[in-house]
């Protein structure tokens, strides 16, 4: 059904093409979106094209971002920056290939993925637009509504036994979650997520979460939470002095402590989530060790690593 929809709006919009302006056709207007979401869809929308980002300056109300990308080819290097606006009418995100005017790749491959993984129609994308149009008088006598944003419905799977899953964030897509480049700071925020599925109860300590270094059998454990605030306004300083910036370093140290993963005791059908910080470093598998309240003997799961960067 998604496909469908997306061919929707894209035999919706061919309809516009001709009175439209090329730059103007692949703009995304929309508040079915809200800022958080239009700058993870338009990051994940360039990783999804095989594109490498380059910069990216996080959006919020009122405060306008951009993310830039690009991929190298043998035969074509593409780039193209994104614009992202966020105000009161909603989300506002402007593609724009760099160089002459093509077959407009970069903005077909923005909009697509962005209606697509949103479930945006034609007529949702020009939404922002619409709203800014006066209303109709209030003695006209007509009435018009709008659905309610559609919500996507997730089917949770009761878990069985105890499920761990790590979630490294590598590069800029740090910043979705911490409105700074963490990797630049050479800092690994990795994402911890225990689901006690079993009758058991655990002890649990975030200092027992041990990554392995790729073909080796060294071993990285967690940083101390005053050890990486460090590294990461070290790094903010250095950026500075260069005229260059990471993003909100002040925000993103503490959104770093507001997030991290603390020590739990696990009873039956709990979840404790949060990040975990290590220097940055090529990891494949990762330890967790938990403890056994009732009995005190530890239980161990090997964890292969889900590279969410």
């Amino acid at each position: 059904m998604k496909v469908i929809g997306r061919m929707v709006i894209v035999l919706a919009a061919g309809m516009l093409f001709a009175c439209t302006p090329i730059t103007r056709f692949y703009e995304i207007h929309t508040d079915r979106l809200t800022c958080e979401q239009a700058n993870r869809y338009v990051h994940d929308s360039l990783r999804q094209a095989r594109m490498t980002v380059t910069a990216f300056r996080l959006a919020s109300p009122g405060s306008p971002g951009f993310i830039s990308a690009e991929r190298h080819d043998k035969k074509e290097t593409i780039s193209g920056t994104v614009r992202i606006l966020c105000d009161a009418n909603g989300v506002h995100i402007f593609p724009s290939e760099d160089g002459m005017a093509g077959e407009q790749y970069f903005e077909r491959v923005v909009f697509l993925t962005i209606t697509g993984r949103a479930d945006l129609s034609a007529e949702d994308v020009r939404a922002a637009d619409l709203k800014k149009k006066p209303a109709a008088p209030a003695n006209a006598g007509v009435v018009t509504t709008r659905p309610p944003p559609r919500k996507h419905v997730e089917r949770k799977k009761k878990a069985v036994g105890v499920i761990v899953t790590l979630e490294p964030i590598r590069g800029f897509a740090t910043v979705l979650d911490f409105e700074a480049n963490l990797s630049a700071a050479d800092l690994l925020p990795v994402k911890v997520r225990i689901e006690n599925g079993s009758s058991r109860h655990y002890r649990f300590h975030p200092a027992d979460v041990v990554l392995r270094r790729a073909g080796k059998r060294l071993r990285a454990y967690p940083l101390e939470m005053d050890v990486a605030l460090s590294s990461l306004r070290e790094a903010g300083r250095r950026a500075e002095q260069a005229g260059e910036s990471l993003g909100d370093v002040k925000r993103a140290a503490v959104i770093m402590e507001r997030r991290l993963l603390r020590s739990a005791q696990l009873e039956p059908g709990q979840v404790v989530e949060g990040f975990v910080y290590y220097s940055d470093g090529d990891y494949d598998r990762a330890r967790v060790i938990m403890a056994d309240r009732a009995t005190g003997e530890t239980e161990g799961f090997l964890v292969e690593l889900e590279d969410g960067g």
